[in-house]
C-alpha cells in the first residue's frame, strides 16, 4: 500500500480508478492546509505524513504553478 491510498481513500470518488497522473510531478500537493474547518484534521495528518512524502501544503487561497520539476506558491 502506498502512502497516498492512505491519504486519499478511492472509494470517496466515483471515477478515480488509479493514480496514474499523480506521477506528472514528483511532489503531493497537501492542500486545505491551516483552514478553518480542516485545522485539525489536516495538522494531524500533515504530521504522519511529512517525514514519509514530499509534501507542500497549500491554502485554499493558494495556487501551485508547475514548470517541469519546479514549482512556486502564488
Amino acid at each position: 500500500m502506498t502512502y497516498i491510498n492512505v491519504m486519499d481513500d478511492r472509494n470517496k470518488t466515483h471515477d478515480l480508478d488509479n493514480y496514474t497522473a499523480l506521477k506528472v510531478i514528483n511532489f503531493n500537493v497537501f492542500p486545505h492546509y491551516i483552514e478553518d474547518l480542516f485545522t485539525d484534521s489536516i495538522q494531524q495528518i500533515y504530521l504522519m505524513f511529512r517525514d514519509n512524502l514530499n509534501l507542500i501544503p497549500v491554502n485554499d487561497q493558494q495556487s501551485l504553478i508547475v514548470d517541469k520539476n519546479n514549482y512556486t506558491i502564488v
